[in-house]
């Protein structure tokens, strides 16, 4: 008798297994989920063991979403492991308005453990208004209700909004009222759109890195001074065309020296507005502080001799410690690095990790976490900080993406908790053979009865 209990609970099991991974499978590829039936009798019908017959196999839509709950739990008790193991952590935010017309807000963690980096969406919030104070609360609930404490978020990756860059009431200034070491960086990649063509090409989205920003918005800056003081080639091109007054069939109104002037002085501030503001986002502080770790933290910058690290270095390790090794008094924020030692040990860090030959900054970075934390610790930590900075906002964007996906235009009506449920499953970076079902199932076994 035992056997034969133990034998049925045996293919229940696999049963409710196999249940997990067809939702798995069908979120993952935004399959709706009222085609889960469906996709159980197709599997039934092409002899799928665990769905030969319709017992044990759970077809109510309250089941489904238990299912999918079942999964999430799973996804969400990891990444909060991996939360917990970072020692930084560095946020990416952007709102967007959802196809219903609601305001949302979407949020990336950005990690690192060992060496290794890593994005993880949190989530997508719902927001009652677009103000920064705002999204600052809604920001601060979200990792709270995570166990993260601010002091732990190194880096705030953000798009161009005055909303979330303002100097003295956006998202990163009131974060920085709490936290004020943190770092905000706003996207390279939406920066390299200013930039001049070649800049703008050079660098992919994916490719962005610390040494990468500074060189950008100086390419930005320089783009936009010389199109304030020459006309750009559309513009040359639209004059060699316009022939007594028309450009190509079109008659041209507006052509007499007051108008022509008009448009030329217009044209001039509205470039160095663009210019004022991308120097507004990248303040110089900011733009150097960065810049300061990728020097320190790229060995393929060095000099080639090592008598010149020091003459090297010096600034930037002033620029770091100024920044990271100092007591905040306005917020009680304690140094996160010791000054004496960081500055001591500066060029030894350096020495040792252009002894391995060929590291990047990210190699480099890993070989000082992994092998020279308690030799260094001072710098082991700011190699971590500057693993979390986010320099581009692409995991927001990605994101939007897939929000488009889970809710559209026939899936309309989905509440924010299970859209938000839907899309934490489809990002998971889990696969059919690597995700933990039996955890799972028995997530799903422990809620309340339900029908089949």
């Amino acid at each position: 008798m035992k056997s034969h209990i133990d034998s049925a609970k045996e293919q229940s099991s696999q049963k409710l297994h196999s249940q997990l991974k067809v939702v798995f499978h069908m979120t993952k590829n935004d399959i709706p989920g009222n085609q889960f039936r469906g996709m159980t009798d197709l599997l039934r019908a092409v002899g799928a063991p665990d769905f030969g017959t319709d017992d044990g196999i759970h077809k109510h839509s309250e089941s489904l979403c238990d299912m999918e709950r079942a999964l999430e739990g799973v996804i969400m008790r990891q990444l909060d492991e991996k939360l917990k193991a970072s020692e930084f952590i560095g946020i990416i935010i952007d709102e967007t308005v959802s196809i219903t017309v609601e305001n949302k807000l979407i949020v990336y963690a950005k990690i690192e453990n060992k060496g290794k980096i890593d994005n993880f969406f949190l989530g997508n919030y719902n927001l009652h208004s677009r103000t920064a104070q705002c999204i600052y609360e809604k920001v601060v609930e979200v990792l709270r209700g995570r166990g993260i404490e601010l002091s732990k978020i190194m880096g705030l990756g953000l798009d161009g909004a005055s909303v979330m860059t303002g100097k003295r009431a956006g998202v990163g200034a009131l974060l920085k009222r709490v936290n004020p070491f943190l770092i905000q960086v706003h996207c390279v990649t939406h920066r390299a759109a200013l930039a001049a063509v070649d800049a703008a090409n050079a660098v992919s989205q994916e490719d962005a890195n610390l040494g990468s920003i500074r060189p950008i918005v100086h390419a930005s800056i320089a783009g936009l001074t010389q199109l304030k003081d020459e006309l750009g080639p559309e513009e040359v091109e639209f004059q060699n065309d316009l022939q007594d007054g028309k450009y190509g069939n079109v008659e041209v109104t507006h052509l007499n020296e007051r108008s022509i002037q008009a448009h030329t002085n217009v044209r001039s501030k509205y470039i160095q507005h663009l210019i004022n503001a991308l120097q507004d986002r990248f303040p110089d502080d900011t733009l150097d502080l960065i810049s300061s770790l990728d020097i320190l933290l790229n060995p393929s910058r060095y000099p080639h001799a090592q008598s010149a690290f020091q003459e090297y270095a010096r600034d930037a390790t002033e620029m770091v410690i100024a920044h990271f090794g100092h007591e905040v008094t306005e917020s009680a924020a304690a140094p996160l690095i010791d000054v004496k030692r960081a500055r001591r040990d500066a060029v030894a860090v350096m020495t040792a990790l252009h002894g391995y030959g060929g590291l990047t900054f990210a190699t480099a970075c890993k070989v000082l976490i992994c092998e020279f934390s308690e030799l260094y610790p001072d710098w082991a930590a700011l190699a971590k900080i500057a693993c979390v900075l986010p320099v581009s906002s692409v995991p927001a964007e990605r994101g939007f993406s897939l929000l488009n996906r889970v809710k559209t235009s026939l899936r309309s009506r989905l509440e924010e908790e299970r859209v938000m449920r839907l899309m934490r499953i489809a990002s998971c970076k889990d696969t059919l053979d690597t995700f933990h079902f039996s955890s799972a199932a028995e997530d799903f076994a422990a809620m309340k009865a339900r029908r089949k």
